[in-house]
């Protein structure tokens, strides 16, 4: 009797996961405070510029899948870099970015697991690999918008390290200027963790959990006041 009101609540539990829309688990469109003095400008300056990622207001995410629902991996303590000249980006961009694992939490459902970030940390063995990096080793002509040159788009190939391994992988970024900051985003898509030594564990020790990801990222950056020399 118990083992069928088990089973039952299980399934219950699952279809009412199932049903609820994916803009329930989305962080996105969070409104901020934080405000800087960038504008279009700068892309014209002609000039090597540095920006510093700012904190808590920029994001990155791995979002994955089970059978049920997606659940996402959540960082708000990216740091990281740019320094370009946007009259020549292609001999002139170096970008890093690094997301600590610890600081990676659990979301699904609209909030925060504890069980989930604790998870997650296991599965990247954080005490041994504590930081995920991306940097940027190559990038490819722009695209512009003649109608939104504040907007524009990067062909960007770099080395992605998760679990201390390092794959090169090419990916697409936008930008453009929000809030007075240099604003980057974009996504990476299905993304083998397994490519990284990283086995997928399940939740609640029932539910299997994909190994591929996607990886979003809600970057915002601020200009650099003193810049090294080169």
């Amino acid at each position: 009797m118990i083992r069928k009101i088990f089973i039952a609540a299980i399934v219950s539990a699952a279809l009412l996961i199932f049903l609820i829309p994916l803009t329930a688990f989305s962080t996105k469109g969070e409104a901020t405070t934080a405000t800087g003095s960038l504008t279009p400008d700068i892309y014209d300056s002609g000039e090597v510029m540095e920006f510093d990622i700012v904190e808590d207001v920029s994001s990155v995410e791995f979002i994955g899948k089970s059978f049920m629902h997606h659940f996402r991996g959540i960082s708000h303590k990216v740091t990281g870099f740019t320094r370009v000249n946007f009259s020549a980006p292609q001999t002139s961009t170096v970008a890093e970015i690094t997301v600590p694992v610890d600081t990676l939490k659990g979301n699904t459902l609209g909030s925060e697991k504890e069980k989930m970030s604790k998870s997650i940390h296991m599965s990247l063995e954080s005490d041994k690999y504590p930081d995920i990096k991306f940097k940027v080793t190559q990038i490819l002509p722009e695209k512009t918008d003649s109608a939104d040159p504040a907007t524009r788009s990067y062909l960007l190939k770099g080395d992605l390290t998760i679990h201390n391994v390092t794959k090169s992988v090419i990916l697409t970024v936008n930008t453009d200027i929000k809030d007075g900051f240099l604003h980057l985003t974009g996504e990476y898509g299905n993304l083998n963790m397994e490519d990284y030594g990283v086995k997928a564990q399940s939740l609640m020790g029932i539910i299997r959990v994909n190994n591929i990801v996607d990886v979003e990222f809600d970057i915002y950056e601020d200009l650099k006041k003193d810049i090294p020399a080169q």
